[in-house]
C-alpha cells in the first residue's frame, strides 16, 4: 500500500514536518512485521501493531509539544497566547498646540517608556488590551496623567496638553502621601485616617477618601503664601453627601483667607461649590458653581488682587467677579496661616474624596485650566 505526502506550496517548514511524521508513522505501522521471535528463534509470537503506533504517537506528540510554542506568531506564538495586541499614540504639546519634544511618556501597568519625537508624537506598539494610565514629564512642564483603554488591533489616539510648571508652588497628587512633588518641599502632614482610593481617573491609591466615618481626617502643611497678588488653584473633589457646614476641599490662611469648598443652598438638597476670598478689609468674595454631588469635578480657582475672581468647573468659567474697590485689597498674611486640604481651621470637614490638587502664584490662561481637566 502507497501512502502519498502532499504539502502546500504555502506550507511552513513546521507543517512540512508535522506531515512528515504522519508519513513515518503511516509507513512504519503498514510495513512493520507483525511477529517477534524469542530469544532461541523456536518460536514466533504476535505483537499487536498498535503498540508501535502508540510509541510513535508519543513521540509526534512530544515534537509538537516541543515546537508550538515558537513560530511567527500565527500559531500561538508571539501574541501572547492569541491575543491581539493595540498601540497608543499621539502629540505632546503646550497648551498652543507646539509639540513639546523629548517629554518622557510612560504607560502603567506595564512601566514602559518611550520619548517623543521633535514633533512631540510618540507611539507604543504592540499593547495587550486592557486599561492603562499614561504620564506625560517634560521639563518646564507639570507632569499630567490621563487614562486610556487599549482594544485589539486598535490604535488609541491620547493627545496631550502639558501647563508650564511656572509659578507652580505646590503639587499634592495624595496617591499614598501627603508629599509635595513640584519640588518645593512644601510637605503635608495626614491628620485623622483618610483612606486611600481610586482617583478620577480610576487609579488605585490616587486619591483620599476623608472623613466617611465622621474620623475628623485633614492634611495640614506650611504655609506657602507670602502676601499673593495672584492665585490659581486646580483640584479633583467628589463630595459625597450634603452637609450642613460648609465643607472645605482646600484651604489656606487665618485671617486674610482663599478657600474651595462646597456651600449647601438654602432648601436645596444638592451642594454648591464656591471659591471664596477673604481679604485685607475683611469683607468675603465668592464665585459659585453648579450643584453637583457625588460626581468628580474639577475645580480651579482664580484671583487676582485688585481685579478679579472667577471659579473654573471641569475647566468652564462662570460668572467672573470683578474686584476693584480699595476695599477689595490683598490677603492677609501672618504667622498663623496654615494650608489645609479636607478642612480649614475651625472645622469644615469635607466628606468625600480628593486628588491632583496643584497651587500657583499665577493666573493660568483659560487654556491650562482646561488642560489640567482633561482626564
Amino acid at each position: 500500500m502507497t501512502y502519498n505526502l502532499k504539502t502546500k506550496s504555502n506550507s511552513s517548514s513546521e507543517d512540512v514536518g508535522y506531515f512528515y511524521l504522519e508519513y513515518l508513522f503511516v509507513e512504519v505501522l503498514l510495513r512493520a512485521p507483525c511477529y517477534t521471535k524469542t530469544r532461541n528463534n523456536s518460536e514466533v509470537k504476535p505483537m499487536k501493531r498498535y503498540m508501535l503506533a502508540s510509541g510513535l504517537v508519543l513521540l509526534v506528540l512530544m515534537i509538537a509539544g516541543c515546537g508550538g510554542g515558537g513560530g511567527n506568531g500565527d500559531n500561538g506564538g508571539g501574541n501572547n497566547g492569541g491575543i491581539i495586541p493595540g498601540s497608543i499614540s499621539g502629540i505632546i504639546s503646550d497648551v498652543n498646540g507646539v509639540g513639546i519634544a523629548k517629554a518622557v511618556i510612560t504607560i502603567n501597568p506595564t512601566a514602559t517608556s518611550v520619548t517623543t519625537q521633535n514633533d512631540g508624537t510618540f507611539n507604543f506598539p504592540d499593547v495587550p488590551p486592557g486599561d492603562y494610565f499614561i504620564t506625560a514629564a517634560a521639563e518646564g512642564f507639570c507632569t499630567f496623567n490621563v487614562a486610556a483603554q487599549i482594544t485589539s488591533e486598535k490604535d488609541t489616539v491620547k493627545n496631550i496638553k502639558l501647563v508650564s510648571n511656572e509659578g507652580l508652588l505646590a503639587w499634592y497628587p495624595l496617591n499614598g502621601t501627603a508629599n509635595d512633588l513640584s519640588g518645593n518641599a512644601h510637605n503635608g502632614t495626614i491628620k485623622g485616617s483618610p483612606i486611600p482610593t481610586t482617583n478620577h481617573l480610576g487609579r488605585i491609591n490616587g486619591a483620599y477618601l476623608f472623613n466617611d466615618n465622621d474620623s475628623y481626617d485633614y492634611i495640614e502643611a506650611p504655609s506657602i503664601f507670602n502676601n499673593p497678588e495672584k492665585i490659581t488653584v486646580s483640584v479633583w473633589a467628589k463630595h459625597l453627601s450634603v452637609q450642613e457646614d460648609d465643607a472645605y476641599v482646600f484651604y489656606h490662611g487665618q485671617g486674610g483667607e482663599f478657600s474651595i469648598r462646597f456651600i449647601k443652598d438654602i432648601g436645596d438638597l444638592d451642594s454648591r461649590p464656591i471659591v471664596q476670598v477673604r481679604v485685607a478689609s475683611g469683607n468675603w468674595y465668592g464665585n459659585t458653581g453648579d450643584n453637583i454631588l457625588s460626581e468628580w469635578v474639577n475645580l480651579t480657582g482664580v484671583w487676582e488682587k485688585n481685579t478679579m475672581m472667577q471659579l473654573y468647573q471641569d475647566g468652564v468659567g462662570g460668572r467672573e467677579r470683578t474686584l476693584t474697590s480699595a476695599a477689595e485689597a490683598g490677603i492677609y498674611t501672618d504667622s498663623g496661616s496654615e494650608l489645609m486640604i479636607g478642612r480649614y481651621h475651625y472645622g469644615g470637614y469635607f466628606h468625600g474624596v480628593i486628588a491632583d490638587l496643584r497651587i500657583f502664584n499665577r493666573v493660568l490662561s483659560c487654556e491650562e485650566i482646561a488642560a489640567l481637566a482633561e482626564r
